[in-house]
Parts: structure tokens; C-alpha cells; sequence
């Protein structure tokens, strides 16, 4: 009974606490809020029609409800207002929010700041948002406020709800970045635009300021739900920058410009726009957190800095991102692929990169500077560097537009460096059609620029005509820069014109790539310009670009890129043309078309380079030149050269620390070796750094060809013994290791190693060295517990003074033991010369050896019933070999290493 009363008192307590009380007031339909059909009012027992509209004078608590839209049309001072539909305040009227005794506007719906009159906060007046509340700011209005009267702070606000930035009109919504003092917090953050015409954000509606940054708790969302397109500046130049605690979002046509310090994101980066940057400030990418983060998307994502500095977990990139400066690798692993590369623009670097962050997958470099790959697997780093080399890619025919003409050129006539534009009317134009002129009219500023309209730069672009019906109003001489007439409907400004260059001669060259930079505008596709390919025969359309961002009245400066079809491979007979079409409805958009600094250029070298951790003897092969005794067991790296026709040479830096293996001996020893899909050759060594747990091989000389390389080894630097015997062979169930010097110095021990894989070796025993000798000694060991099958064998030689070396390695295979019918007693290795020894019963035994590959290379017959079997090997190279013995019942087989 106790437990039920509880329970009836505690509901009774909770419906008590939310009952409404006299003076309450809520809406009853959608209306302004100064009409009373808009409110009802609770009078103690229910709610009837209101008999004022509510104040924070005459009102307790304000709720405007869930499918309400209450917009304020006049001066008010409220508080207690509870959002759960719509609320808006608009014009220029003057909402004053004062301190109740509670949350004074509590947002749980959406409220529409869509007023030029900056809401007046009293002393103590707070807001809160719900989980799922929204904030929309549409004009000038001031956004410090709303960040600086949150209730208990706005670093407390919900990261689920809201905020969104909207241009509706001429008015440039407000954005906040330094207030309050300890920086402007936002839940989901949007901005986007829904005017005619595309918004370029001015500072007012920016990141802004030095002082502080600001932090976004959900998403960054450039684009949003907009009708059109946005460029977001943030020109935040605080030494921290602005923290993305969730993903960043930017949509197709719409720019994210990173002027300032730049962006930390804890979430996933998705570009279907672009990303730009200006020429200063620290414009940096950081990735950070503790949560898995993918980069994706369709547009175009340079970086100028990015830096990898996360506390757990990876970065995946689903697309390419080119770092076109630095990029810091201080924690954590960015995952790439084939199809979706890190790439290095030319004069990119990389530093900070560890055993803890790296790129796992192949990284490319485009450039012909000394570069240092930053790669690895699992929790290894191990890179590898070319060295500078000389280009044989790049630009083959340039168009900069600058052959003195300065105003009023007709592009077509117009003679350049490489001869005579024209400019043909591929169908009718007006009397008065706009006209490619060539001049410094637009002049032709640097990438991420805005248009100025003269200078000293000449430029192809679109321009009236002094005939045209506009020219009186803004251009009487015609040729005032990239604008174009757009006519009063009268026909006489209808404009098609495609400027056309002179013949390029391709001949010799493939894989062609046509690069200029533009400007564009112009009423959607009406008014439009497009590039053109000529093959020799038919002209043909390659692209539609993009109109390019507005600033100031002009457009910004932007490069494009475009691969010639295969047709203009090797042809004497190419062209490429600009056209330009505008109608004459009236309606036009400024500018109109600019192009400058054109070039075909093919390919410029670039290197792809990947590690594996892997037995590269496993992967391709154990063939060895004869320089090499072996190569490391358990990673190489893959580098390839493009374009294939490149004739580019550099030199290969290649690393080795713990992970490798076997131990590097000495670091002398070491070599570059470079499978050619048949053999691994030796590219020397041209330098080392580094000790025998850590450092670095240089190729001898620059490599011509490129595709596996790992390190290799020259022949074990000779032991402080002269060894000139060490075999093994089966006893029953045991192995027995013989081994012979002619000369021992300072000679404390033998130690000797087993290994299942001949890579990890591990001892097995010790036998006593002689100390100082010089004549034949004989040592013997049984090893009573060998694996089933192969079994790999090495002696380790340690002098008084500690310093060892090692032998060759041999191997037994325990599957031939207890054959007492045949025997392979020992096969060695001396010299030029292969010694089998071998007992059997009766009969003539077959002796056959075959390669690494599995080709006999060597079969004789030998009647002895204990025999040493010699084989002259010169020209044999260093690698792994198959030997088999058989008498017709019976076949013992071993392999051994060169």
C-alpha cells in the first residue's frame, strides 16, 4: 500500500507543477501578435478568448504552439515565451525581451529573426533553445546578442538544434565570431541564400576577428536548402581556428573561402563545391578527435595546410585532395586508395610524420623537386624519398594576350606569339551582337583575384559595341572589360561568336591538357560561354564552365582544366575556341566572359608511391642479382612513374628500423634493390644514414625504371672465421649441423639459430669457439627437436668483445628422415662450385636441381652408392634452389639458398 500511495502522490505532483495558472496566455491560431484572435488566456479554470494581446506587464507565461506562426508586427516587450511553432519578428519593428523569472525565450520550434532592428535584451534577459529548435537570422540585425544572453552560456547550447544564416534580400544577415569575449558558439550551423543572385559573403555575414575563434557543435552546412548559390568567407585570423565539432558540408556551386586561420573538424568533410583560399594567412585543414572521418565529394578540394592531429582513429579519403603547400602529420592515419589519392602539387612538403600517422595507401607528388613519401602500414612508417630531377612534361604552347594591343583590339585579326585569332559566327547575330575584343580593359589577375576593369594585363573577353543600344549608358567607345550589352528585346544584341585560335601543331606530344583561367557570367545558360576542341576536320564542344564567384561587382579569377580528346595526339591540326552566346530579353548578369594565360601542355611527371608490409620474395620472386646475397623478407614498396612515356630518372632513399627484417647487419651491407618483373637488381649504394636499428639506403645512381623496390643485401660482410664448410642433414628423428673453419680470431662462441620461415630465427644452442686458430676445425651440432618439414639454419658467430656476425643460411627438411634407402647427407654452396653428398642403397640415383621458379635447370645420373655430387654453378645467380635426388622407389628433395 505504501508503494502505491507513493506512486498517486508522485503523479499528482507532476501534473500540479505543469497545470497552467491565471494570466498564462498561448495561440489559438497563426496571426500577428498585437491581433487578439491570435491569443487565448487561461482565467483560473480554462482558456477563453483573449481580451489583450501579451506583455511581459499583463502576461505570465507566453506559448506560442506546435503549427503556429505568430510573427510580430509591432513594438513589444515579452518574456516567458515558449516557441514550439514559428515565431518572426520582421520590418523594422523592436522586440524587447525582458527578465522574467525564468527562461525568457525558450525556442523549441523555430523563431525567425527577420527584423533590420536588432532585438533589445533587458539586463538578466536569457534565451534557450530545445534539442530540436531552430534559429533563422535573415538581415543585419545584431548577432551578438542572441550568442551573449544565452541561458547559462552558449557553449551550453544543444548540438542538435539549429542556426541558419538566410539572404532573402538586400540585407546581409549578421554572423558573430568574437562575442561573447570567449568566442561565438553554434549548434548546426547553415548557411545559404535564397535571392536571385549569388551571395558572396562580406565580413559582417563571415568568420571575423583576432581575438578568438568560434566553435560549431554540429554541422557546418554551406549551401543548405537555398535556391541559389553562396561563397562563405572566413576570415578569422585567431592563432586557433575555427573548431567543426561535426561534419562540414558543401554543396554543389557553392564555395567555402578559407581566408583565414582556417577550420579544425572532428567530423566528415564533404566538398561537392569547392574550397578556395587566398594568398595569406595560415588557411589550414585540421583533422582532430577521437572519431573515424571520411572525405568526400565531387568538387574541387586543394588544401593549402593540412594537419593530421587526431587522438584515436583514422581519416579516410573517398575522393582525391591535392595539399598544394604543407601538410603536418602528428597523429593518427589517413587511408587512401588508387582511385582515391593524397596528392602533393610541386612545391608541397610533409613533416611530422611518425609510426602513428602516415598514409596508408599510395600518395602522389607532382613536381620535380627531392620528396619524401609519407607512408606506411599498420603502426610501421616507412618512407621513401626520390630524389630532384629534371621535367620532360609541361607546357608546350602558350596564348598570354599581350602583344602590346592595350584597348579597342578586334579579337579577331588580333596576332599573337603563335599567329592569327579569328572569330567566326557559327549562327546569326544581332547588328549590334557583343564582340571579343583582346585588352587591358579586364585585366588578367592572379588565381582567387577579382576583375578590375583595366590594368596592364591584356585578356580575350565579351564586350559591347559602341552601336548597342546600352553603350550611351555605361560604355559610348565599347570595350569596357568583361560586361556585356543584354538588350531591350529588340534582337539587335542576339549574340553567338566563337574565337578560334590559330593551328597548334601537337605533333610528338600526347596525352594533351588545355589550362587557361576565366571569368564568368551571364544569366543562367542564356548567356554563357563554352570551350571548343578543333580535331583538323569538325569542331566539337568539351566543356560548359562553371560561372565563376562574383566579387565586387566583378568576377574572380579562376583556372580550369581540360584533357584534349585522343584524337589531338600527334596531330599537326588542332585548334581550341572560346564561344559566347547571350539572347536579348534585357535580363544579363555581369561579367560577361574572360579568359587569359591559355597553354597546351602534356602530362608533368608524377611519382605514386605505396608500402606494403609484406615478403616481397613471396609476392614476386627470390631471383637476386648476382650482387645481392638477399633481400629484406617482410616489406617493399611499389613506385611508379607517370605518364608512362615520361623518360624521367631520379634517385630511390629507402628506410628500414625495427620492423624490417632480418636485422640489418651492417649498414654498408645495405642496397636498393629494384625488381624488373624477372629479377631483383642491385641499384648500389650512393650514401647511408642512420645505424644498423634505423636509417636509410640511396640508390648509386638515378633509377631509370620504376615498380617494386625493397633492401637489399651485398654478400654477408665476412666473419672474423673463415668458414669453409656448414651443412646439415637427418639423423632418425633429429637434424645434424656440421660446420668447418680454416681460421678463427678472438672467436668466444657459436650460437645456432633455427627458423620455420628463414625470416625470425630463434636459438637453439651454443658451442664453444677455439678462441684464436689456424688450422681446420670441425663443430657439430644436433639439433633433437627441428620442425616438421623445412627448417632454416644459421650460425651466429660472437667474439670476446661481443660484436657477431652471421653465416649463410641452409635448409633441412625433415621429411626425409628415416630413409635409410637414400640419404642427402649435406648439399653446399662454395664458391662456383655445389657439393651434394648423398648415400643409398643400390641402383643409379637421378640428381636434379631446379630454379626458384620451378624450372629444372640442371639433371644428371650418378651410380655411386655414396657420392659427392659437384656442379659447377658460375653464372648461377644469388637465390633459393630446389634439389631433388631420387633412385626410382625412393626421393629425398632440399632447398638451399646461394
Amino acid at each position: 500500500m505504501k508503494k502505491i500511495s507513493l506512486t498517486i502522490f508522485f503523479c499528482y505532483c507532476i501534473t500540479f507543477l505543469s497545470a497552467q495558472v491565471l494570466g498564462d496566455y498561448r495561440s489559438a491560431v497563426t496571426g500577428n501578435w498585437n491581433a487578439l484572435a491570435t491569443w487565448q488566456s487561461y482565467d483560473g479554470s480554462a482558456w477563453v478568448a483573449a481580451a489583450v494581446t501579451p506583455t511581459s506587464t499583463n502576461a505570465n507565461a507566453i506559448n506560442i504552439q506546435a503549427g503556429h506562426t505568430v510573427t510580430v508586427n509591432a513594438a513589444v516587450t515579452v518574456d516567458e515565451v515558449t516557441v514550439n511553432g514559428t515565431m518572426n519578428t520582421t520590418g523594422a519593428i523592436i522586440l524587447t525581451i525582458a527578465n522574467g523569472t525564468a527562461v525568457d525565450l525558450q525556442i523549441n520550434g523555430t523563431y525567425g529573426d527577420l527584423t533590420t532592428a536588432s532585438i533589445v535584451w533587458n539586463a538578466g534577459a536569457t534565451w534557450q533553445m530545445g534539442a530540436s529548435g531552430t534559429l533563422i537570422k535573415t538581415t543585419i540585425s545584431s548577432s551578438n546578442n542572441w550568442q551573449s544572453n544565452y541561458q547559462g552560456g552558449i557553449a551550453t547550447i544543444p548540438v542538435s538544434s539549429n542556426w541558419i544564416l538566410r539572404k532573402t534580400g538586400t540585407s546581409q544577415p549578421a554572423l558573430s565570431t568574437t562575442a561573447p569575449a570567449t568566442g561565438s558558439v553554434y549548434p548546426n550551423l547553415t548557411i545559404e541564400n535564397n535571392t536571385g543572385t549569388a551571395w558572396v559573403t562580406p565580413l559582417g555575414s563571415s568568420f571575423t576577428g583576432s581575438t578568438i575563434s568560434a566553435t560549431v557543435k554540429g554541422n557546418l552546412d554551406i549551401g543548405g536548402s537555398g535556391t541559389n548559390t553562396v561563397s562563405f568567407q572566413s576570415a578569422n585570423t585567431y592563432v586557433n581556428p575555427v573548431v567543426i565539432n561535426g561534419n562540414v558540408l558543401i554543396r554543389t556551386g557553392n564555395t567555402l573561402r578559407n581566408f583565414g586561420t582556417g577550420f579544425e573538424i572532428q567530423g566528415n568533410l564533404t566538398v561537392s563545391g569547392t574550397i578556395s583560399y587566398d594568398a595569406n594567412d595560415a588557411r589550414k585543414l585540421v583533422f582532430s578527435g577521437g572519431n573515424t572521418q571520411s572525405i568526400s565529394g565531387t568538387g574541387t578540394l586543394n588544401v593549402w595546410d593540412c594537419i593530421l592531429n587526431k587522438s584515436a582513429n583514422s581519416v579516410t579519403l573517398n575522393r582525391i585532395m591535392t595539399i598544394d603547400n604543407l601538410m603536418i602529420f602528428t597523429s593518427g592515419i589517413i587511408n587512401t586508395t588508387a582511385t582515391n589519392l593524397l596528392i602533393f602539387a610541386s612545391t608541397a612538403t610533409v613533416t611530422g610524420a611518425n609510426n602513428t600517422s602516415f598514409a596508408n595507401g599510395p600518395v602522389r607528388y607532382f613536381g620535380t623537386n627531392a620528396f619524401t613519401f609519407p607512408i606506411g602500414k599498420n603502426a610501421d612508417y616507412q618512407a621513401l624519398a626520390i630524389g630532384s630531377y629534371t621535367a620532360t612534361g609541361g607546357a608546350f604552347w602558350t596564348e598570354n594576350f599581350s602583344n602590346g594591343c592595350t584597348s579597342l583590339c578586334n579579337a579577331s585579326g588580333y596576332s599573337g606569339s603563335n599567329g592569327a585569332w579569328s572569330v567566326t559566327l557559327p549562327t546569326g547575330n544581332g547588328t549590334n551582337a557583343n564582340n571579343f575584343w583582346v585588352s587591358c580593359a579586364e585585366n588578367g589577375n592572379v588565381v582567387g583575384g577579382c576583375g578590375i576593369s583595366c590594368g596592364g594585363d591584356a585578356t580575350l573577353h565579351v564586350g559591347n559595341v559602341f552601336t548597342s543600344p546600352a553603350a550611351p549608358f555605361f560604355c559610348p567607345a565599347g570595350d569596357c572589360g568583361a560586361a556585356y550589352d543584354a538588350g531591350f528585346a529588340d534582337g539587335t544584341c542576339v549574340t553567338d561568336k566563337r574565337a578560334e585560335s590559330p593551328t597548334i601543331n601537337c605533333t610528338g606530344r600526347a596525352g594533351i591538357i588545355a589550362g587557361f583561367k576565366y571569368m564568368e557570367g551571364g544569366a543562367t545558360t542564356l548567356d554563357n560561354a563554352t570551350f571548343w576542341y578543333f580535331d583538323g576536320s569538325a569542331w566539337s564542344q568539351l566543356a560548359d564552365m562553371a560561372k565563376t564567384v562574383v566579387c565586387v561587382g566583378q568576377g574572380t579569377w579562376t583556372a580550369f582544366s581540360i584533357a584534349l580528346p585522343a584524337s589531338a595526339d600527334n596531330n599537326p591540326n588542332v585548334k581550341i575556341g572560346f564561344r559566347w552566346v547571350n539572347n536579348d530579353d534585357g535580363a544579363g548578369a555581369d561579367p560577361s566572359f574572360a579568359v587569359d594565360d591559355v597553354q597546351l601542355s602534356i602530362s608533368p611527371e608524377s611519382f605514386t608511391a605505396e608500402y606494403f608490409y609484406a615478403n616481397p620474395q613471396v609476392v614476386y620472386n627470390n631471383n637476386l642479382a648476382p650482387t645481392l646475397s638477399y633481400i629484406d623478407a617482410c616489406e617493399y614498396w611499389v613506385l611508379n612513374r607517370l605518364p608512362s612515356a615520361s623518360t624521367a630518372v631520379t634517385n630511390v632513399t629507402l628506410t628500414w628500423d625495427a620492423n624490417s627484417c632480418p636485422a640489418i647487419p651492417q649498414v654498408s651491407d645495405t642496397r636498393v634493390a629494384h625488381f624488373d618483373l624477372v629479377t631483383w637488381q642491385d641499384e648500389g649504394n650512393g650514401g647511408n644514414t642512420g645505424t644498423t636499428a634505423a636509417g636509410t639506403v640511396v640508390s648509386a645512381a638515378p633509377v631509370t625504371y620504376f615498380s617494386p623496390f625493397t633492401i637489399g643485401f651485398i654478400p654477408v660482410t665476412p666473419l672474423p672465421i673463415e668458414m669453409v664448410r656448414f651443412d646439415g642433414a637427418c639423423a632418425e628423428n633429429s637434424v645434424s649441423l656440421k660446420w668447418t673453419t680454416a681460421t678463427e680470431t678472438d672467436n668466444d662462441f657459436f650460437t645456432v639459430e633455427r627458423s620455420v620461415d628463414g625470416i625470425s630465427f630463434a636459438a637453439v644452442g651454443n658451442v664453444n669457439g677455439a678462441g684464436n686458430s689456424t688450422q681446420l676445425l670441425n663443430y657439430e651440432f644436433g639439433d633433437t627437436d627441428p620442425f616438421s618439414g623445412a627448417n632454416y639454419y644459421r650460425i651466429k658467430q660472437t667474439d670476446f668483445n661481443g660484436h657477431y656476425s652471421y653465416s649463410k643460411i641452409i635448409v633441412v627438411d625433415t621429411k626425409n628422415c628415416g630413409n635409410q634407402n637414400l640419404q642427402l647427407v649435406h648439399t653446399f654452396f662454395n664458391a662456383d662450385d655445389l657439393e651434394i653428398n648423398y648415400t643409398h642403397a643400390n641402383g643409379t640415383v637421378t640428381i636434379e636441381v631446379y630454379n626458384a621458379e620451378g624450372k629444372l635447370i640442371y639433371s644428371s645420373q650418378d651410380p655411386a652408392v655414396n657420392s659427392a655430387h659437384h656442379i659447377n654453378v658460375a653464372g648461377w645467380s644469388k637465390s633459393l634452389y630446389f634439389i631433388r635426388i631420387s633412385d626410382g622407389l625412393n626421393s629425398v628433395s632440399r632447398t638451399v639458398l646461394r
